[in-house]
């Protein structure tokens, strides 16, 4: 992977996520959880995919 390329890729990667967060923060703003979006995000991004969100809530 090229410099640019790297470059290109983390921009783009860090623009995605922060749609996906700005939707999402709307969306519980607004009342309105659109539950196949969520599913997508928690696919794409689900790192730690055994971590118990509940001990955080």
């Amino acid at each position: 992977m090229k410099n640019e390329t790297a470059r290109e890729y983390a921009t783009q990667r860090t623009i995605h996520h922060l749609a996906r967060f700005n939707r999402s923060a709307r969306s519980v703003c607004h009342n309105n959880l659109d539950e196949e979006f969520l599913r997508d995000c928690e696919w794409r991004d689900n790192i730690f995919p055994n971590v118990n969100w509940r001990y955080y809530a």
